[in-house]
C-alpha cells in the first residue's frame, strides 16, 4: 500500500508516522521549506489530555512544555469567573520536528518545496500532479490524504470543500508591562478569555514567560482588524505587530473513495479554534481505517466535531447580555471540572452536566 500525504504540518506528519510504523509506504509533499513549517498563528494552549495522546506517538510531553497554567478567568463586560485548570503552552515547532523525525525513522519520505497541483484517478490508483522549482512531475498512490491546511487544495479539487466557513484570528505578542489596563492582566501562570460584543467570537490574553499573547477571532466580514485595534485600545497597549491566520469552523466534511482530509483541511477543529488535538486524533483515525479497516475512531471524531460545531453556533453573535448569562450558568458547581475534559465531552460527562434544573436555567437566561 502506498499513501501520499499533502501537507507536513501536525496532521500530515502524525499520519506519516503512524502509517510508516505499520509498514505502509508514506510519502509527504509540502509546499513550504522545512524550516518554515509549524509557524502558525495560534495560542498553542492544550489541556492535560495531550499527554495521553502523545504517548501513542512515543513522545514525552514534558519536552514540549513552555509554560504551565493552573487557572484562567472568563470575563464579560460586567462579570468575571475564575477556574482552576491544568493546561500547558506547547512548543508547536518542536512537536512538529519530533513527529517528522520519528516518521522518517520509520521510513516515511518527506519532500519540501513541492506544491500539489491536482490528481486523476484510474482503476483505483491516483496520479498526483506536483510541482517543484517550476517543474511539474507525477507520483502515484493507492490513497490520498489532504493535510494541507485551511485553504486545502486537495479539498477544493476533490469536491470536498463543502462550503466551509472561517474565522480570521489576529494576534500580537507584547511585553507584560505594555498593558496599562491592569483589569485584564492575567496571572503569570494563568490566562483570560473575554466574551461580549466588543471581543469578536472571543478574545484571549495568555501569559507566556515575560510576554503576553493577545488574540481576537471573528468572521472575516466583521472587520476583525478594527475589532483587534479596539481591543488593544481597551488594554491601553500602544505598540504591537499583528499576525493573522484563517481558522476553519468545525464541520464534518466526510471522505471520497480513497481520499481523506485531516486537520484544518478537514475542518476538524474545537469550538475554541484549537486544532492540535483533533489533528492527532484524525491521523490516528485514518490509520485505523487503512490498516485495520476499523472506522470507530473516525466516527467518534466526527461526533466530537459535530459537538464543537454546535458550541460554535452557540458562541457566535455574542452580545454582552448573552456573555453575562453564560457566566451566570457556569457558576453551577458541576461546571468546575469542565476545563479538564473540554477537549472531548463524552456522553457520561454530559449526563453529569445536564439536569432539568440546569436546562431550565439555560432557558431562563437565554430566552427571558
Amino acid at each position: 500500500m502506498r499513501v501520499i500525504i499533502i501537507g507536513s504540518s501536525i496532521a500530515g506528519s502524525a499520519a506519516a508516522y503512524l502509517l510508516s510504523r505499520e509498514g505502509i509506504e508514506a510519502v509527504v509533499y509540502e509546499q513550504k521549506s522545512r524550516k518554515d513549517i509549524g509557524k502558525k498563528v495560534c495560542a498553542n494552549i492544550l489541556t492535560s489530555m495531550i499527554k495521553g495522546i502523545l504517548k501513542d506517538f512515543g513522545i514525552n510531553s514534558k519536552e514540549l512544555i513552555k509554560n504551565k497554567y493552573n487557572s484562567f478567568n472568563v470575563l464579560s463586560k460586567n462579570k468575571k469567573l475564575s477556574f482552576k485548570t491544568e493546561e500547558y503552552e506547547f512548543d508547536r515547532v518542536k512537536l512538529l520536528e519530533k513527529l517528522i523525525k520519528k516518521a522518517e525513522a520509520k521510513g516515511a519520505k518527506f519532500f519540501f518545496n513541492s506544491s500539489f497541483k491536482g490528481f486523476k484517478k484510474k482503476e483505483g490508483k491516483f496520479s498526483i500532479l506536483l510541482s517543484k522549482e517550476r517543474k511539474n512531475f507525477i507520483d502515484s498512490c493507492d490513497f490520498l490524504i489532504g493535510a494541507d491546511g485551511a485553504l486545502s487544495e486537495v479539498a477544493k479539487q476533490s469536491g470536498l470543500w463543502n462550503n466551509r466557513k472561517f474565522f480570521l484570528n489576529l494576534q500580537a505578542k507584547v511585553s507584560r508591562n505594555s498593558i496599562k489596563n491592569k483589569i485584564y492582566l492575567p496571572d503569570k501562570n494563568g490566562y483570560n478569555i473575554l466574551l461580549g460584543k466588543d471581543f469578536g467570537y472571543y478574545s484571549y490574553i495568555f501569559s507566556s514567560k515575560n510576554r503576553l499573547v493577545i488574540g481576537l477571532g471573528d468572521r472575516p466580514e466583521r472587520n476583525v482588524k478594527k475589532q483587534f485595534e479596539n481591543l488593544m485600545k481597551l488594554l491601553e497597549i500602544k505598540r504591537f505587530k499583528i499576525e493573522g491566520a484563517l481558522i476553519p469552523k468545525p464541520q464534518v466534511i466526510g471522505t471520497k473513495p480513497g481520499i481523506f482530509l485531516i486537520g484544518d483541511a478537514g475542518c476538524q477543529m474545537k469550538f475554541s479554534g484549537g486544532g492540535i488535538i483533533p489533528a492527532l486524533m484524525a491521523a490516528k483515525a485514518v490509520k485505523e481505517i487503512l490498516v485495520d479497516k476499523d472506522s470507530k475512531d473516525y466516527n467518534r471524531l466526527n461526533s466530537r466535531i459535530r459537538m464543537n460545531r454546535l458550541f460554535t453556533k452557540f458562541f457566535e453573535n455574542m452580545s454582552d447580555k448573552r456573555a453575562d448569562n453564560i457566566l451566570n450558568i457556569v457558576k453551577d458547581k458541576r461546571f468546575s471540572s469542565f476545563p479538564k475534559y473540554r477537549d472531548y465531552i463524552s456522553k457520561t460527562d454530559l449526563k453529569k452536566l445536564l439536569s432539568p434544573k440546569l436546562i431550565l436555567s439555560v432557558i431562563i437566561n437565554f430566552f427571558s
